[in-house]
């Protein structure tokens, strides 16, 4: 009977070893997910952003917003550009988050709930502030929540990685 005991008690203490390690490194694990999803995101932008300035230095001519990025393979880019967390394929947007006139940025809109986190983490490694700014695209490469909207691509509640060009 005792041995029966023993055993009880033997495994809850595993079971309460496993909960504690559980809760434990809980946050570390998402926090490298974040960190994971935001090196996506911005390879994804930035490496688009790349193929448009070879582009145009080759073409000796402005990329225009609202060009299906796609156009950039296979001369430019080894597949064409996709979005990583399921959301709309990364777009060429003017300066005011609309799809005509001259691109000035590459955008990416973050999907899911951890959109806001991802996009904090977008801010840190690229040297921006966190909490990722509403709405201020004034880094090379980062990341903003949408604070109003301002264009039909850029809906208030969004979170947007970008970069320029």
């Amino acid at each position: 009977m005792s041995n029966v005991i023993i055993g009880i008690i033997g495994a809850m203490m595993v079971i309460g070893l496993a909960l504690a390690s559980a809760t434990y490194f809980g946050p570390r694990v998402t926090q490298t997910h974040n960190q994971g999803d935001a090196q996506l995101a911005i390879e994804a932008v930035s490496s688009a952003a790349n193929a448009i300035r070879v582009r145009d230095l080759e073409k000796s001519s402005v990329f225009q917003s609202g060009t299906d990025l796609s156009s950039l393979n296979p001369d430019y880019l080894p597949e064409a550009p996709r979005n990583p967390f399921g959301g709309p394929a990364p777009m060429a947007l003017n300066a005011t988050g609309d799809t005509t006139g001259v691109a000035h940025f590459v955008a990416l809109k973050l999907a899911g709930l951890r959109a806001s986190k991802i996009c904090d983490e977008i801010s840190r490694q690229t040297g921006g502030p966190v909490p990722a700014p509403a709405g201020a695209m004034s880094y090379q490469i980062g990341c903003v929540g949408i604070s109003t909207t301002m264009s039909p691509n850029l809906l208030a509640g969004d979170y947007i990685a970008y970069a320029r060009l």
